[in-house]
């Protein structure tokens, strides 16, 4: 039995089309497989379906895989020329893509030739006008090549305020270490940092600590415009998901990534903030069993945002 689309209401066949369209991420973690397959189907129905579902499949980009950001590279190039063209096909990425989240970009080897070095710059011009934007530690070199792209003078171009890092080990040298990372830190007001476990290169002293051994590390002094920080404390392993200490100044100052640093090293951490759980679990002691890709797109990058945040 079939039921044609056209007769429903117009909200309610957008609606349809939106849910079928919504990445399949109930697949077991990590997920090898193109999460975006069904929106692209559909999309590939008929112009008018496609121009329901891809501005809903763009609004949230994750890329899972390297394959995947160098397919997003060539999807760009394309609409670009398409746009050269004024082609009906042609998307405005720039004004659709608003939160981009990357799992791995990894660097190239310093005997490739030149010419197979990737140019990320068409993604850093999406990034700096999104409105949040993340990285897995392990694709840390997608930031690094971008902010070489943009360079300090070029730094007043990023718009994007709302900055997520997940991962097992955080590594931040590759940003704090150019004037144009710290440009960019600089610039950061809402800061999530996602890695429940201890950097295994220092042993820990206290197993009753909450806040990992890595958060000293973290360059919050240089973020001068924070107001919002998020951070996952220690994983104790009866934890079934994973804990989130929430962080908020009322005003900017020039100590506010310090005033955080402070917080999180006084007596009582928990007490300058507020602790909620989410509902990714926690299934071991790497950060490729923690789902962060779900985490991103369900929106906990936004975890200030009181509706989304389900108390612990």
């Amino acid at each position: 039995m079939s039921f044609p689309l056209a007769a429903l209401p117009l909200e309610l066949g957008f609606e349809i089309l939106r849910l079928a369209a919504t990445p399949a991420l109930e697949h077991d973690y990590p997920r090898e497989g193109n999460i975006y397959a069904n929106a692209l189907a559909l999309a590939s129905v008929s112009f008018n379906v496609r121009a329901v579902i891809m501005p809903h499949l763009l609004h949230t980009v994750i890329l899972s895989r390297q394959y995947q950001l160098n397919a997003f590279l060539v999807s760009i190039s394309l609409q670009e020329i398409l746009g050269r063209r004024n082609s009906r096909l042609h998307l405005d990425y720039t004004q659709l893509v608003r939160r981009i989240y990357s799992s791995e970009c990894y660097e190239p080897f310093s005997s490739q030739p030149r010419s197979r070095y990737q140019d990320f710059s068409p993604v850093g011009r999406l990034m700096r006008n999104a409105e949040s934007v993340g990285f897995h530690f392990k694709s840390i070199h997608l930031i690094y090549s971008i902010l070489a792209f943009l360079g300090s003078p070029l730094m007043p171009d990023w718009n994007c305020r709302r900055v997520t890092f997940a991962g097992h080990i955080p590594r931040w040298n590759a940003i704090t270490n150019s004037p144009t990372g710290g440009r960019f830190l600089e610039e950061i007001t809402h800061f999530n940092i996602f890695a429940p476990h201890d950097d295994v290169t220092i042993p820990s002293t206290d197993p009753k600590r909450l806040i990992p051994n890595w958060f000293s590390r973290a360059p919050l002094n240089l973020m001068i415009r924070l107001t919002h920080l998020s951070f996952s404390l220690l994983c104790r392993p009866e934890d079934r998901n994973v804990r989130i200490l929430i962080y908020k100044l009322p005003t900017t100052n020039p100590n506010n990534g310090a005033t955080f640093l402070q917080w999180a090293a006084s007596s009582d951490p928990l007490s300058h903030g507020k602790v909620v759980e989410i509902d990714v679990p926690n299934r071991g002691n790497d950060d490729e069993d923690v789902d962060w890709e779900t985490m991103f797109y369900r929106g906990y990058q936004d975890i200030w945002l009181e509706p989304r945040i389900p108390q612990s």
